[in-house]
């Protein structure tokens, strides 16, 4: 039965995957978007995967407006040296790079990352918590095509939704609910 509400629930999400990304959205600085995150399950939908982590996908409208001093601090997370910069790649390479990441994280543990995107708070009611996210756009910029988790003190209660984020952390595991769930634990952040 679980099998069949997950696939359910997958087919619906990829339906409004594909009637968000035809509409476009007319507000300046908006994206109308779906994107796949690595997480807790916490999203529309989840597939679960061979390694036993999670994916799931989530339509959401994401402001990709950014200041200059907030752009200055972005650029600042560049003192950091990394094992993984995900800032630097175009929208084609960053998809695919973090495909790569998300399809195979047992050879990402414990590198360093640098990442670039959208914040997004969702809530899981089977853990009764919130979990953080940072998304990423698709090459036609209509869509987030990713998200990844991630844990650490350097986000604000007050943070809206969407706002754009850059992260500097390693990429870890962690165990919930019988899941092994994939993050970055962050160790400085820009927001």
């Amino acid at each position: 039965m679980k099998k069949i509400i997950c696939l359910l629930l997958t087919l619906s999400v990829v339906f409004a995957f594909f009637a968000a990304c035809s509409k476009g959205n007319e507000n300046t600085g908006t994206q109308t978007t779906a994107s796949s995150a690595s997480p807790s399950g916490n999203t529309d939908s989840t597939a679960k995967q061979d390694d036993n982590t999670t994916v799931s996908a989530l339509a959401v409208t994401i402001d990709t407006s950014v200041d200059a001093d907030k752009q200055k601090r972005l650029e600042d997370l560049k003192q950091y040296d990394v094992d993984i910069d995900l800032t630097t790649l175009n929208t084609t390479m960053l998809q695919a790079r973090v495909n790569e990441i998300l399809e195979n994280p047992n050879d990402y543990k414990g590198k360093t990352v640098r990442v670039t995107g959208s914040y997004n708070k969702s809530y899981y009611d089977q853990t009764d918590k919130y979990y953080d996210y940072v998304l990423g756009y698709d090459q036609t910029m209509c869509c987030a095509a990713w998200g990844i988790e991630f844990m650490g003190d350097c986000v604000p209660e007050d943070i809206e939704q969407y706002t754009t984020i850059g992260l500097v952390g390693t990429f870890d595991f962690y165990e919930e609910l019988g899941q092994t769930y994939f993050y970055i634990n962050v160790e400085h952040c820009v927001v």
